[in-house]
């Protein structure tokens, strides 16, 4: 019976390792190809999706969003006293992790003062910042951008993101763990489909780990800017059947390991002041 028990168990690991290999293959490939490439298959666009958002207690974010085929899906995010997060998708719960929390790998906050405005580009981006600025962002005047609607937009290296400022309120009182849930959800229903509602709870789990508890999250209009790398954001999109089956198959740990290790050798993640990761060198803006 040892046998047979250690047998499967060796098989399992045999299996999520030949994923494994090449997924690190794959991201070392797609980091030294220009954007146009990687971005070929699929744009990050959550301006069009239908979601909102609301802090149900200190700890609790609730979060729905409604799909294509008008489903609507209840994400809730909770951060316990003993250390552990969890997330409930309709009322059930995908799974719950200890924080271990990530150490971010920059500097924080990146504010900077001038005595006047001062327009620069960063990414292929035109960037402004200022005395009435809170910290450098897109000039909303170049891209006809409103503090009352999402946009995103892809650079070079990232994707450059501003919040809506109703949710920015909600988000920002939450704190930079319940910003990270949000914006992993958001980043996996913008994938859509079942897989994109699973891959939305996993990053949104893997981003909460690199939440830090000091920098500033609205800007001078109260919304939140944000960016994540270009190459994680394809990487998902190409794996997103393999994730989904991995969390059906071996369940939520291992489907979280898999993503976790492509965004940590992969992945850029920036919100308000902070760099909270970057794996590809892109710097701050």
């Amino acid at each position: 019976m040892k046998k047979v028990k250690f047998f499967a168990i060796l098989m399992t690991v045999c299996f999520i390792s030949t994923i494994a290999l090449p997924m690190n293959a794959v991201l070392a490939k797609e980091a030294s190809q220009n954007s146009s490439s990687v971005d070929n298959d699929f744009i990050f666009d959550f301006s069009d999706l239908d979601y909102s958002i609301e802090k149900i207690s200190e700890g609790h974010l609730r979060m729905f969003y409604l799909t294509e085929d008008d489903e609507k899906l209840q994400y809730d995010f909770i951060t316990y006293k003993n250390n552990e997060m969890a997330i409930l998708l309709n009322g059930l719960e995908m799974y719950r992790i200890p924080i271990k929390q990530t150490t971010s790998n920059l500097a924080v906050d990146t504010k900077i003062a001038t005595l006047s405005e001062t327009y620069y580009f960063w990414d292929d981006m035109y960037y402004v910042t200022g005395p009435y600025i809170v910290y450098p962002h897109l000039y909303r005047d170049q891209y006809g951008i409103s503090p009352y609607s999402d946009f995103s937009w892809p650079g070079t290296q990232v994707y450059h993101c501003q919040i809506q400022q109703s949710t920015s309120t909600t988000l920002n009182a939450g704190g930079c763990e319940s910003i990270c849930f949000a914006l992993g959800v958001l980043l996996g229903n913008a994938i859509g489909g079942t897989a994109g509602a699973i891959i939305g709870g996993i990053v949104g789990i893997i981003f909460g780990t690199y939440a830090a508890s000091s920098g500033t999250f609205v800007d001078e209009y109260g919304c939140i800017w944000w960016m994540v790398g270009k190459t994680f954001v394809q990487w998902l999109h190409t794996y997103e059947s393999t994730i989904y089956g991995l969390y059906m198959t071996f369940g939520p740990v291992v489907a979280q390991s898999f993503v976790a290790g492509a965004f940590a050798s992969g992945g850029y993640l920036r919100v308000g002041t902070l760099t909270l990761w970057d794996a590809i060198g892109a710097g701050n803006p």
